[in-house]
């Protein structure tokens, strides 16, 4: 809306809206969900690819601790991944 609600003036309750409005305002709250859910996929593959490669460098390293703690990262991630 280009000009703000106020008391004063409001926009008549509909009663009932189109079917084509309805389907276009479903149709873009489907494609809402889906987009942020398949962002937040997104990003939390990325984040097990990087700790993935990170285990993969520290497999050359002497250090078992840091290479524990990112395995039991990674770990989480894919139980969060899967569900």
């Amino acid at each position: 809306m280009f000009v703000p609600f106020t008391d004063d003036r409001r926009l008549p309750a509909e009663a009932s809206y189109h079917f084509i409005t309805e389907c276009f305002f479903l149709t873009h709250q489907a494609l809402h969900i889906a987009y942020t859910l398949v962002y937040k996929l997104y990003k939390l593959n990325s984040s097990i690819v990087r700790l993935k490669r990170i285990v993969e460098m520290l497999k050359e390293t002497p250090s078992k601790r840091v290479a524990a703690l990112v395995k039991l990262q990674l770990n989480r991630g894919r139980l969060i991944f899967s569900t």
